[in-house]
């Protein structure tokens, strides 16, 4: 997946609940997990509003298609 394609959606929602997960971690003294977990919302994060153009997030499917730069795909935008 990490060499052929990506999914914002899943990102998107892994930058949500990843900082949630690092405080549970935190509270319960596995402040390594927690410093993994917050580390890794935050590129996610970063990665997902780089796909931001303005209107829509881009999204891609199989190697090389790319949808969202100029066509809206309804799928994976709620």
């Amino acid at each position: 997946m990490i060499e052929h394609g990506e999914s914002v959606l899943n990102s998107a929602m892994a930058a949500w609940v990843l900082p949630r997960y690092a405080a549970l971690a935190e509270r319960l003294g596995d402040h390594a997990t927690g410093a993994e977990a917050r580390k890794l919302g935050e590129e996610l994060r970063d990665l997902v509003a780089g796909e931001w153009n303005g209107r829509w997030f881009r999204r891609a499917y199989g190697p090389g298609a790319v949808v969202g730069e100029d066509d809206l795909w309804l799928e994976v935008q709620p």
